[in-house]
């Protein structure tokens, strides 16, 4: 929706962008997650007190142009058997999915933000997120999105602003990665099947 700027407005407008130049050409980052997250340190204690000795792992992940699954039997946190593997990759443990997590979590948003709209009006930057099962603690989700967020302290916002006469469109969320796992405990294995992605005897 376009804005009619009226001169008081345009004046305002003009007052923000000076007030912004005390940040001359510095991003507003994200702040960096708490390390550890109490989150990831809960689950991983739910899973290490619950987690069962023999269970079926599935998985899938979805990307832009692209999904695959697995489904794997794992016993004393080792891939014991495979009924299907579809991602170019070894299956995945619960052990990898919480190490993907605290390295999602272990990264720094400052590092990894970029500039992009009409110079510096908008920062697109990754964000992270996963969610656990209540009961077993294990990673049910995790998701890595781009999120396109005003950089409000920046000269490009407001000159975008202007030039445009409405505000820049910086506030959006795109996902890139979704991975959603399912855990169910098993009474009796099959006997291992070898697999391209299996390593060992």
């Amino acid at each position: 929706m376009k804005l009619r700027l009226s001169a008081r407005i345009r004046a305002i407008l003009l007052l923000a962008c000076a007030i912004g130049l005390v940040g001359w050409g510095a991003p507003l980052v994200p702040a960096r997650p708490e390390q550890p997250p109490a989150d990831l340190a809960a689950a991983r204690a739910r899973w290490s007190a619950s987690a069962p000795p023999r269970y079926r792992l599935q998985v899938q992940e979805r990307s832009p142009g692209s999904i695959c699954s697995q489904d794997v039997e794992i016993r004393s946190g080792q891939i014991w058997s495979v009924a299907h593997n579809t991602c170019d990759h070894q299956p995945w443990t619960i052990d990898d999915l919480f190490a993907r997590v605290a390295q999602d979590r272990a990264l720094d948003p400052a590092r990894l933000a970029a500039c992009v709209v009409s110079g510096c009006a908008c920062l697109r930057t990754p964000t992270f997120s996963a969610s656990y099962d209540p009961q077993l603690g294990y990673p049910r989700e995790r998701r890595l999105a781009i999120a396109l967020v005003p950089n409000w302290p920046h000269r490009d916002f407001w000159s975008a602003a202007l030039r445009a006469r409405q505000l820049p469109d910086c506030d959006y969320t795109i996902d890139r990665e979704v991975l959603t796992a399912s855990v169910s405990p098993t009474a009796r294995l099959a006997q291992p099947r070898e697999h391209p992605f299996l390593v060992g005897d």
